[in-house]
């Protein structure tokens, strides 16, 4: 068995928790916080910067503000996040790590060792991917129980406003542009549209494409074709999304569309040259 599972396995016991206690008391927390400490821990082996555990901490609970399919959907994108990130990537585990890895994470706990081989064996033999392994986890009763204890702690929050960010602008001819930019809902469904116009007061609004951003608190993008603008004009435009805690707007972006294609008369149809008149017949004797 992997030594980090048994290291894990010892962490956990009883005795191991008793001591940590006697040394500084209850550090009970709600189950989204553990569950969220269990990704850090578990798969990138460190503690969590404030602002990476505020952002995924607000994610959770959120979702719990929504409902139970809302924090069954982000445990699953949180923890693909997490595995499936340039930080673990970074970490270059093994397939016996990964699998030590994911009973930290997912289970809290080290691994039985049948379980562990089963698990090491299925990815070495390519019967399936590490990604494959990790869903069996996510899907097991033992996780779905955790996820479940979750929904259960509750709403503690109100849902959070979405973040919206402008991008520049694309595909500008003289009469039309492709507005852009990226929206996270931060857990709660959220309405994206693009305001525009030739100052920063916009005054036209159009829906984004996709309209519409849920589930998936992660930057989503956007964007919306506009047409019939005037050339040789300057446009601002911005994007905005809302969702059941506010609106928000991204930052002022602008372009100008460039002069139209200057007209040409054009040339009259050519002329044929006349066909050459036959020669008169010969009137020699």
């Amino acid at each position: 068995m992997p030594r980090e599972v048994v290291l894990v396995s010892l962490m956990f016991t009883t005795e191991f928790v008793n001591s940590m206690q006697a040394i500084f008391g209850n550090t009970a927390a709600r189950t989204e916080v553990d569950t969220l400490m269990d990704f850090y821990r578990g798969l990138l082996a460190r503690l969590p910067d404030n602002s990476g555990f505020n952002f995924w901490v607000a994610r959770f609970r959120n979702a719990q503000c929504a409902g139970t399919g809302a924090v069954t959907a982000q445990a699953e994108s949180i923890s693909s996040q997490f595995a499936l990130g340039s930080e673990y990537s970074t970490r270059t585990r093994n397939n016996s790590q990964y699998v030590g890895d994911l009973y930290n994470a997912f289970l809290r706990r080290g691994g039985d060792s049948a379980g562990v081989q089963f698990w090491i064996n299925q990815i070495t033999s390519g019967a399936l991917t590490r990604e494959q392994v990790r869903q069996q986890f996510v899907a097991s009763p033992e996780f779905s129980a955790r996820v479940a204890a979750v929904i259960a702690q509750g709403c503690l929050t109100a849902p959070v406003a979405p973040t919206a960010t402008t991008s520049a602008a694309s595909t500008i001819t003289s009469t039309g542009a492709t507005l852009n930019g990226s929206v996270n809902d931060m857990g709660a469904a959220t309405t994206v549209t693009f305001e525009y116009g030739t100052t920063t007061g916009y005054g036209t609004s159009v829906a984004a494409s996709p309209s519409t951003v849920a589930g998936g608190a992660r930057d989503v993008s956007v964007a919306a074709t506009v047409a019939g603008l005037a050339p040789s004009t300057t446009y601002h435009f911005r994007v905005r999304g809302t969702n059941s805690a506010g609106t928000t707007l991204g930052a002022n972006q602008s372009f100008t569309t460039p002069a139209a294609a200057p007209w040409h008369r054009p040339p009259p149809p050519a002329q044929r040259a006349p066909s050459p008149r036959p020669a008169p017949p010969s009137t020699a004797a």
